[in-house]
């Protein structure tokens, strides 16, 4: 009986190099058959045949399992590598000596918060005092998405001030008398900033926009649905003369002005632009708030923030805290309502759909949609 004796000899699946040459050497015994074997018998040309469509299926299966094998070319490694670290540092929190605890100005100018109260109850006697040496932290939000709760939130919780780039004298008149110091004079817990994000001031380019955020500064950046925030904030901009500005209301006929709906079509893009510019451009740490999901739970994202500050949890304060949640300022009386065009719901899904995917991209939790 005929018997073939496989030969040894070949490419090994650890050298790609020559498959290619090898395998079409192989192809061409297949294709030429007898014309390169005259002598063979049709029988032993068959076998020949079957056996090099054999090896070629085992070379080129070898080729396909060492590329899938193979380690990532060093530049994509590299970019996986910077990826990796970003992250890191994104999701770290706020560098500080614990070790020093937090030190409270007594003597200086406080704020009973709870001062309404009844007198010498627990919650009366709280205060809320600077401190020092505390390094700077943003709270950075599109305006109207809850910055000034939070602050308060913060400062009753740990009984330290917050400040602002802001001198707003109807908030210092209400206890936030942070606002009256320096950002930067270590005094305050966080900052609060709308960056590049206010209606009516000089649309900034883009290194302007950069300048602005301090890309190194750890950042809280507080986000609230566009839908929501840009009909509060319009009604902060009508009621901006106002005594009562921050908890003014404002009648329905307002949103159905063609003053609105230019209003609407810039502020999209306000918005848009201050949430990816965070994302994309702060170099430290960066808590990501969703305004929405603080309002359900304001205890356990509170608790989440001041892991982030690396500042102690005070259990009693925010048992007090639990009976006053809603602070001084805010807004009674609010109606839900559509006033936006279809085209700009449109934009405004756009702008949403952009934020939503850079946020899951960069390991955070995507936006939240509202409910009503």
């Amino acid at each position: 009986m005929f018997q073939l004796v496989l030969p040894v000899t070949g490419p090994s699946c650890s050298r790609r190099g020559d498959l290619v040459t090898w395998s079409m050497d192989r192809l061409r015994i297949l294709v030429c058959g007898s014309a390169m074997y005259p002598g063979k018998k049709p029988q032993v040309l068959r076998q020949m045949r079957l056996l090099m469509v054999i090896i070629l299926l085992t070379a080129l299966f070898c080729a396909l399992f060492a590329s899938f094998s193979d380690p990532l070319p060093k530049q994509l490694s590299r970019g996986a590598e910077e990826i990796l670290r970003m992250r890191n540092v994104l999701h770290s929190r706020v560098q500080r000596d614990t070790a020093l605890g937090l030190i409270i100005n007594m003597t200086g100018p406080s704020w009973q918060i709870w001062r309404n109260d009844e007198p010498n109850s627990t919650c009366y006697n709280y205060k809320t005092r600077f401190s020092t040496g505390l390094p700077r932290v943003w709270l950075a939000s599109f305006p109207c998405s809850g910055n000034t709760w939070t602050r308060y939130l913060l400062e009753a919780a740990t009984g330290i001030f917050t400040g602002s780039v802001y001198n707003d004298r109807a908030l210092q008149s209400e206890g936030f008398l942070g606002n009256a110091v320096a950002a930067d004079s270590g005094r305050t817990l966080v900052q609060k900033t709308h960056g590049n994000a206010l209606f009516g001031h000089r649309r900034a380019d883009l290194q302007d926009r950069y300048d602005i955020l301090e890309a190194r500064l750890p950042t809280i950046l507080l986000l609230r649905h566009p839908a929501k925030a840009i009909i509060s904030y319009w009604k902060l901009l009508r009621t901006r003369r106002k005594k009562l500005r921050h908890t003014a209301q404002v009648a329905i006929e307002v949103f159905q002005s063609d003053n609105f709906h230019r209003y609407v079509n810039k502020v999209i893009e306000l918005w848009e632009e201050f949430a990816t510019d965070r994302l994309l451009w702060c170099t430290g740490p960066l808590y990501v708030l969703h305004y929405e999901l603080l309002v359900v739970d304001p205890e356990h994202y509170l608790r989440d923030l001041l892991n982030f500050l690396r500042v102690p949890v005070e259990e009693d304060r925010l048992a007090c805290l639990r009976s006053h949640l809603d602070g001084p300022f805010k807004r009674k009386g609010s109606v839900d309502f559509d006033p936006f065009t279809e085209e700009e719901k449109r934009r405004m899904s756009t702008a949403v759909a952009r934020v939503h995917r850079l946020l899951l991209l960069l390991g955070y939790p995507g936006l939240i949609t509202p409910t009503t």
